[in-house]
């Protein structure tokens, strides 16, 4: 018979949730107790069994219960959750990639364009003069499959560059322009020109920046392409000389110097000088142009030609502010002057604590020539109320015509590494300390080299010495970490020519015989290693008994009244008889011996000079030669022997 009773779990199961029952024992009962396991709690992996109601006997051991026809008898709910389950997963894997898709076909390029065909590169040099015309090649190709459109390109000059728009110079930041289209396989080309104006050694930067679009491709793609140039010639040498420190108020005064560096002439320069704020001018040298006290217009600057323009006045300011000065040479183009070369200079504003001032050969503008002593001597002064301890000075040299093997201070040493001049309390005892108001000197000598130094370029023209006094120890209530001075002062190297005189004989009685004519003729040869000689001349006069027959050239002129052979030689280019050939001319002369004078040596020419103007120290200039006669006359000793 059937029995429907419910049956109780046997002692130790516990009932753990309403789809299973727990199959732990209780404690103290044995885990070796058979046990079934309720269908509800069957593993998916094994078939379901349709469940029956069934009478079961009450075993003697604990069994597992068998539901009744209370509970829910479908045994296919697992699995319809497990197929459910798995189908919603795959529509959302379905729906992650659709999705990808559709961002990807909105924000990527497809598969057949790669931005790296889109071509953009920038040609042009990597050195260049500062003033010089450059011209840059933009180049851009369509390497794609797909159309370019709305190319938008943004070109950023390099800074300071001067751009010719319409013949005319301007300074853009930038400038742009657009191409509408460039299909597959297309490309397209500009040039760009400039002048680019900077100090030897700064880089100047061109960038060009692309926008564009491709194809139907919703996103817009970015490029851009660089490239450098390097400063590295300046056409002409433009040196802007200022003290570095000093007091407000205090008189001060700026030089600057240029040079023409090229083997061309160049014509229609501008030279404009910035002062700071706060300076006042007193005097100006040479004259400026008209109404002006800064601009001064340069006609013409022949090869190795240079000028100096000195400007004095006092500065004023608060201390410890740096005052800039700024030298800007222009030169026409187009009718209208651009930026061609541009020199700094800074000068700081100090406290009066301390000063140092230099002097060479006794003078603040000594102007010196190769071979001579450059004797410096500096003059300290401690002008605060205080105590000043452990002082020292340095000098640094710069100039390639210092020989520093024969320099001499004998209170200092010489740092051969750094070609600097060191006082210290050793050889200087007021540099232990330096009272109130106490103030002293200190000197050394340095000879220059004896001929000018062969590619020294414009640093063969000038010396320059750069002194700075100091001291650590700073007196109690005086802001900073040092107590300084400074001073430089620049020493300009005359030019340096040579006048070489050469005789030699040509023709007639090598015996000097009395009534029998000679003939020599007389070769001058000129050399210029240094600066730019102009408006030379060379002068002699013919001793009593010579007479001039003829010149080569129509330089070369006879004076008889004054017995004086002239040639202007007129400009003397720098390096003359060096990288340039020499300059020469030749005259012929003869003699006719008298009765006393058969025999013996005659004297032919005396007085031979030459005269000219330096045109960067704007000095008169001359060579001598010592008088000669028929004893140095070349060949006329082998004549008589034959």
């Amino acid at each position: 018979m059937v029995d429907d009773r419910i049956v109780s779990p046997p002692i130790g199961q516990v009932e753990r949730s309403s789809e299973g029952f727990s199959s732990e024992p209780l404690d103290g009962l044995s885990s070796d107790i058979p046990r079934s396991e309720p269908s509800v709690a069957r593993p998916e992996s094994q078939p379901a069994v349709p469940e029956q109601q069934t009478t079961v006997p009450v075993p003697r051991e604990p069994f597992n219960p068998v539901r009744t026809d209370t509970q829910p008898a479908d045994s296919d709910m697992p699995r319809k959750r497990k197929k459910n389950s798995s189908l919603l997963k795959w529509l959302v894997l379905v729906a992650v990639g659709l999705f990808v898709v559709s961002v990807g076909s909105v924000f990527l390029p497809s598969s057949s364009f790669s931005e790296r065909d889109v071509v953009l590169e920038l040609d042009g040099p990597d050195r260049a003069t500062s003033g010089q015309e450059v011209t840059y090649i933009l180049r851009w190709q369509n390497n794609t499959k797909l159309e370019l459109k709305d190319m938008s390109f943004r070109i950023f000059y390099p800074a300071d560059s001067i751009v010719l728009v319409d013949g005319r110079p301007t300074q853009p930041d930038s400038e742009g322009f657009i191409v509408e289209s460039l299909v597959p396989g297309a490309s397209g080309e500009r040039e760009i020109t400039v002048f680019l104006v900077g100090d030897r050694g700064s880089i100047k930067n061109a960038t060009v920046n692309l926008i564009f679009n491709a194809g139907s491709l919703r996103s817009a793609f970015e490029k851009e392409v660089r490239l450098n140039t390097t400063i590295t010639d300046l056409p002409v040498a433009l040196t802007l000389t200022a003290p570095p420190t000093v007091v407000s108020g205090q008189s001060i005064t700026y030089i600057a110097d240029m040079r023409n560096e090229t083997e061309e002439t160049l014509t229609d320069l501008q030279l404009e000088l910035t002062y700071p704020e706060g300076f006042t001018v007193s005097s100006v040298r040479p004259d400026p142009d008209s109404g002006t006290t800064r601009l001064w217009t340069i006609n013409e600057l022949s090869p190795g030609e240079g000028h100096r323009f000195t400007v004095q006045g006092t500065l004023s300011g608060v201390e410890r502010e740096a005052k800039t000065i700024t030298a800007i040479l222009r030169r026409k183009v187009s009718d209208e002057y651009i930026d061609y070369v541009r020199s700094d200079a800074v000068t700081l504003l100090s406290s009066p604590l301390l000063s140092v001032r230099m002097t060479v050969n006794g003078s603040r503008d000594h102007v010196a020539a190769a071979g001579d002593i450059l004797e410096y001597e500096l003059t300290y002064r401690n002008s605060s109320n205080h105590n000043l301890i452990g002082l020292e000075m340095a000098v640094q040299l710069d100039g390639q015509m210092y020989d520093f093997d024969e320099l001499n201070a004998p209170a200092g040493s010489f740092d051969n590494a750094l070609n600097t001049v060191r006082f210290s309390s050793s050889g200087v005892p007021d540099f232990a300390t330096l009272p109130p108001g106490a103030s002293g000197t200190v000197a050394f000598t340095v000879p220059l080299r004896p001929t000018f130094v062969a590619g020294a370029g414009t640093q063969a023209f000038f010396v320059r010495a750069s002194a700075r006094l100091s001291t650590s120890n700073v007196p109690t209530g005086i802001d900073g970490n040092e107590v300084i001075a400074q001073d430089v002062i620049t020493t300009k190297l005359a030019s340096q020519p040579t006048l070489g005189q050469v005789i030699r004989y040509v023709s007639g009685n090598p015996e000097m015989t009395a009534g029998e004519e000679t003939v020599f003729t007389v070769d001058w040869t000129l050399t210029n290693p240094g600066n730019e000689l102009r408006n030379a001349q060379v002068t002699a006069t013919l001793r009593p008994g010579v007479q001039f027959v003829s010149a080569t050239g129509d330089d070369i002129i006879f004076n008889s009244n004054t017995q004086q052979v002239s040639w202007s030689v007129g400009t003397v280019p720098f390096g003359t008889g060096v990288g340039l050939p020499r300059r020469t001319g030749q005259f012929t002369i003869a003699v006719i011996p008298s009765t006393n004078q058969r025999g013996q040596d005659m004297p032919l020419l005396s007085n031979a000079v030459l005269d000219g103007t330096d045109s960067f120290t704007n000095l008169n200039v001359q060579s001598v030669v010592r008088p000669m006669g028929t004893e140095d006359a070349e060949g006329l000793e082998e004549s008589r022997v034959q």
